[in-house]
């Protein structure tokens, strides 16, 4: 198993600014850095920043690259130069990582980045009882005499269907996400077991996390975000997987810490130049990241930023 480490650093304080050291310490012991960012939007500023430096930056998305999974495969089985640093957005590791042999002698030489790392867990829900059992048929619960427990596909091929079906219909936009993570075997799901088991229920909510075994074969993995060690993540990599976490060993300066003044946290979402809207206020900085994962959701192709201790933060 890979050997993982945590940064802790608030939103903001400046951990994308922080890559080169990090970066320079994985050089400095002969391997090779991966990042990898939830957005593209997030892999152009990076790869800005360190071309900006002088740094040998791959990046490889659906802009760059006609295929970006077999592109990122394509690398993680090759021989990269040693100053190559790839960029790559989670989805696009992920997919390309559990294609290949995670005994490939390229991923031992290599140290991931996980930027954002609270991304790499999520929820989707069927909220129409008309799609209830669509589902529920299907799968099965591993413990249901808990309140949630693990989900376990029984019959694939109706799974499959709706995950690949490419119509913009109504059971395939509420059922396909839902059987694209219970299909995908890197990810762990969970649900409310009185949710599931009542026909009836309004909402069905399915919890999803990866699960850390994605990065067996790699040298190690640097989980990089808000509180990570106050995170669903952390705590669930901790007790269930017996992941230890390391601290990054190189002593990282950022432009704060912590939150000094929470109650100036908000948020405020730009529908264009001339306008914008108070969506709200948060006093906790765990609340604050809850909002802006929800903005995220319900707010497509928009654009949304947070104030924080009275600066503007454009990390989110």
């Amino acid at each position: 198993m890979a050997k993982f480490f945590k940064i802790n650093a608030p939103c903001g304080a400046g951990k994308t600014y922080a890559l080169p050291k990090i970066i320079g310490k994985i050089q400095s012991n002969g391997k090779k850095a991966i990042i990898a960012q939830p957005k593209i939007d997030n892999l152009k500023e990076t790869e800005t920043a360190l071309k900006g430096l002088g740094m040998n930056v791959c990046r490889y998305d659906s802009e760059t690259q006609a295929s970006p999974v077999a592109a990122i495969i394509g690398y993680l089985t090759g021989s990269p130069k040693p100053d190559d640093i790839l960029l790559v957005t989670h989805n696009g590791l992920m997919e390309a990582v559990t294609a290949i042999d995670h005994h490939s002698p390229c991923l031992g030489q290599c140290v991931v980045i996980v930027d954002e790392a609270l991304a790499i867990i999520g929820s989707e829900s069927i909220k129409l009882k008309t799609h209830h059992r669509l589902i529920t048929d299907n799968v099965r619960l591993v413990d249901p005499t808990g309140s949630i427990s693990e989900c376990e596909v029984i019959n694939k091929k109706p799974l499959e269907k709706y995950r690949d079906n490419q119509q913009n219909d109504d059971i395939n936009n509420v059922v396909g996400p839902v059987a694209k993570i219970l299909l995908d075997e890197t990810i762990s799901v969970s649900a409310l077991v009185q949710n599931f088991n009542n026909p009836k229920s309004e909402h069905l909510e399915f919890l999803w996390h990866r699960k850390p075994d994605i990065f067996d074969g790699f040298n190690g993995v640097i989980m990089m975000s808000a509180d990570f060690d106050q995170s669903i993540v952390f705590n669930v990599w901790k007790q269930k997987y017996k992941v230890h976490f390391q601290d990054f060993p190189s002593k990282l300066n950022f432009r704060y810490t912590s939150h000094a003044n929470t109650t100036n946290t908000t948020i405020h979402f730009f529908m264009d130049r001339n306008f914008s809207k108070k969506l709200g206020q948060a006093d906790n900085f765990n609340v604050h990241n809850q909002m802006v994962a929800i903005i995220d959701r319900i707010i497509l192709e928009q654009e949304c930023l947070t104030i924080l201790n009275n600066e503007i933060n454009t990390d989110v």
